[in-house]
């Protein structure tokens, strides 16, 4: 069997691969990842204990901006012990040439890993993943260059922005990758995105670009598959659309689908997948963002009316000890531009323009949540009171999930199949309020929330005609039940089998 095969055998078979997944994955990873916090730095993303009991659901969590980081390709010293710290991510495959090196490296980083299967993916990555062999063959060049002599000032591994033939839609070749260069220091060239091995310092990649996710996910995306970028085009049918390009929003869309027949990884990852989906909707997050804070001009000019907006937000608060305007931020820095505060406008008033704004297009923000706030207080105030309040939340047993996991996997391995289930059934459910199961209806009102266990909930408020409207103890009881049906006579609703114990 060839090394593929073993890892895809282990990924798929065995319950504790499965459960340690992301370390593996991690052991193998060409980047780190982390996630901002309040504090403006980014930090190691860990499952979330408040809701992982020792029989609890698996739940991945981050709060704020997601990035991946790349270090220096050789290990620096330490300049209070003035050792070279171990290698780790992309370093272990420039200083260790020999496999078995690698895996009891990764061994002594994750302790709880397996070495069999870490020699399994060793085989798998070395005939495989371009990135991993790109990686292996500058640790060769360096160590002969080395041998030979030779005075090294500058070591450059160089991320080629995209393969040499665009259109194309092949996995990328070990040329198409990286190029790696030992020079002397005066030479200079055009590279796409490099890393120095003299600095230790991390060099950030963005969701932009294409390499962003097989650096990450080496488990995932064996074959070193590239993902999105702004020049990533339709591969047919781009004559029916009025656009030309792939939006981020639809190639991950696209992955999120499971293909017939298709045995990729990705669906297979269980907690890694999860990871993934995460990553995934935080770079959107942060796409939409960005073309916000770029096009603000023209959000302005059509959407907004300067202060009479501020006044209808109640935007004149003054600004609390400690808190400063984004205007006023140098990023770049991380200094204040205007560190004085008596310097500046105390009021928000008088700061209307000089804000990223976020419209109320954009789902979650505050003109957002107001936005929808005035449209339901509107809808009660012409229809009157809610007459009902329905919750609704999903269920990971119900049959229509069970019947579409295999047989290794969970509903909680797979968020994608949970979430189409339960939009179905949701729409279902509101397709009936809307015929008149309750009577007929005169207007609704839903909302959807996640809970912290990563199940949606929807809360449901209907208002019904006149005619129907509960207005006796008869009427209600009909409405709402608190007995538990009969078996006998009523099989269907008396099903207990995951609703009581």
């Amino acid at each position: 069997m060839s090394s593929a095969g073993k890892i895809a055998c282990v990924l798929y078979g065995d319950k504790k691969f499965r459960r340690h997944i992301r370390a593996y994955n991690q052991a193998f990873a060409f980047t780190s990842i982390g996630a901002s916090s309040s504090d403006n730095t980014f930090r190691d993303v860990n499952q979330d204990q408040s809701v992982a009991g020792q029989h609890g659901v698996y739940t991945y969590h981050i709060q704020g901006a997601m990035g991946h980081f790349m270090g220096s390709m050789l290990p620096y010293v330490d300049r209070r012990t003035g050792e070279r710290v171990p290698p780790k991510f992309a370093q272990i495959y420039i200083v260790d040439p020999d496999m078995q090196e690698r895996a009891n490296r990764r061994k002594g980083i994750f302790a709880d890993l397996d070495i069999v299967a870490l020699q399994d993916i060793e085989n798998m990555m070395m005939e495989c993943n371009p990135f991993a062999q790109q990686f292996l063959s500058f640790g060769q060049k360096l160590r002969e260059d080395l041998a030979r002599g030779m005075q090294v000032k500058d070591i450059r591994y160089v991320l080629h922005s995209k393969p040499s033939e665009p259109r194309t839609y092949d996995l990328p070749t070990v040329s198409e990758v990286g190029v790696a260069m030992v020079e002397d220091g005066n030479l200079t060239r055009p590279r796409d995105c490099y890393v120095v091995a003299k600095d230790h310092s991390l060099l950030r990649l963005f969701e932009t670009d294409e390499k962003y996710d097989p650096l990450q996910y080496p488990l995932l995306f064996p074959y070193g598959d590239l993902g999105w970028t702004y020049t990533d085009v339709y591969a047919n049918g781009a004559k029916y659309r009025n656009k030309r390009r792939m939006s981020l929003h639809e190639h991950v869309a696209y992955r999120l689908f499971q293909k017939v027949d298709d045995q990729a990884a990705l669906h297979q990852g269980g907690r890694l997948f999860q990871q993934w989906v995460v990553d995934q909707h935080a770079k959107c997050e942060q796409e939409r963002l960005r073309w916000v804070a770029k096009n603000q001009k023209k959000l302005r000019a059509e959407l907004y009316h300067g202060i009479s907006d501020a006044l209808l937000n109640d935007e004149t608060v003054t600004l609390d000890e400690g808190e400063v305007l984004v205007s006023e931020y140098d990023r770049a820095t991380g200094t204040l531009v205007h560190p004085d505060r008596g310097s500046r406008y105390e009021d928000f008033l008088n700061q209307v323009g000089k804000r990223i704004v976020l419209p109320d297009s954009h789902s979650g923000s505050p003109r957002n949540m107001y936005k929808h706030y005035q449209e339901f207080m509107a809808i009660v105030w012409e229809y009157g009171k809610p007459d009902a309040f329905i919750t609704m939340t999903c269920n990971p047993k119900w049959v229509e999930i069970i019947v579409l996991l295999p047989d290794e996997q969970t509903a909680q391995d797979r968020p994608d199949i949970v979430a189409r289930v339960w939009q179905l059934k949701l729409k279902a459910k509101l397709a009936d309020l809307d015929e008149g199961l309750l009577g007929r209806l005169e207007a609704r009102i839903y909302v959807v929330e996640f809970q912290k266990r990563g199940l949606p909930h929807a809360h449901i408020v209907i208002i019904v005609a006149e005619e129907d409207k509960p207005r006796t103890r008869e009427i209600i009881d009909k409405l709402v039940s608190a007995e538990v049906p009969d078996k006998e006579v009523n099989p269907d609703l008396g099903f207990q089998s995951h609703c009581l114990k």
